[in-house]
This record gives structure tokens, sequence and C-alpha cells, in this order.
């Protein structure tokens, strides 16, 4: 899998862009379009950042529950490969999230990200002579949170409901 060039994710006002690895890390910007960055958007972008993996981790649970069943569901072949490896929140460290000096006054400000694995994860990855964090891995972890977030907020939705 490899990244398209100068790939974008708008979420909401926000949009994620420049994606690329730097070292161990992977390193990518944030704009906040027509809008002042300030420490409310920061801390947004943080919290927004902890779900990164959760539903990635929740469908690979679900493809091994499925599996299980096997008279409904065949993982070999109907599984997406993406969901064969592992994901999960506790594979990274918390996001490092940066607010970046606007260059020119019509510049929209930007949040600077870095993503790095846990200190575990990396060696794990480095002794298998993997790739230690890919940029397609965050990108696809990104585009990931809104679905979470939907699922998070079916939930609650479901808690109301009454027999």
């Amino acid at each position: 899998m490899s990244t398209q060039e100068g790939q974008e994710i708008i979420i909401d006002y926000y949009k994620f862009k420049n994606f690329r690895r730097e070292e161990n890390s992977v390193v990518f910007a944030v704009e906040c379009e027509n809008k002042e960055v300030d420490v409310d958007n920061r801390a947004e972008i943080e919290s927004f950042l902890k779900d990164i993996g959760k539903w990635d981790c929740l469908v690979y649970s679900g493809v091994f529950l499925l599996s299980d069943l096997k008279n409904i569901y065949s993982t070999q072949k109907n599984n997406p490969e993406k969901y064969l490896t592992k994901f999960g929140v506790d594979l990274y460290k918390p996001a490092l999230v940066t607010i970046e000096e606007k260059k020119e006054k019509t510049d929209n400000c930007i949040l600077k990200i870095k993503i790095d694995l846990n200190e575990t994860e990396l060696q794990k990855r480095l002794l298998q002579k993997y790739p230690a964090l890919l940029v397609d891995e965050i990108i696809k972890q990104v585009e990931n949170i809104p679905k979470w977030i939907v699922f998070q907020k079916t939930l609650r939705n479901l808690r109301e409901v009454k027999p």
C-alpha cells in the first residue's frame, strides 16, 4: 500500500496533510481553515488523536469473532488484509501537537503532529526488520477516527432506547 502524494484528509474544519516519515515517526500537519489555531484547537486535536487505532481494534476484534463463527464468515476468503495485523491505541505514544507559526499573514494556522510507536512496539518491529512506522498506517488510522466517533455516538443512542 502506498501513500498518494499530497493526500489530504478533511474532518470537520480541519485538514490533515503533508504526511511523511521522519526516522521512526510519522509527522503531519493539521490546518484549521479560516480560523486562528489556539490552545482549544490544540486540545481538540490531541483529544481527537487519542482515538487513533480504536476503530481498527474494534474491526480486528470483530474479525476474530466472526472467524470463530465459521458458518457465517470465512476470514480466508472475505477478510480485508489490512485487519490481519495488530492495531490499537496502545501501540502509539500520545501524539505530540505543536502550533506552527504563520509564515504569511494570509496563511492558515497549522498544527504540527508527531506520532511515535511506544518503545515495546518499536523494538518489536525493528527486531522483525519491519519498517517501524509507516505513513499509510497513520493515514488509515486518522481516516478511521470519525468512524469510531460515530460508533461511540451509536452506542450512547442505543443505551437510551428502552424496550
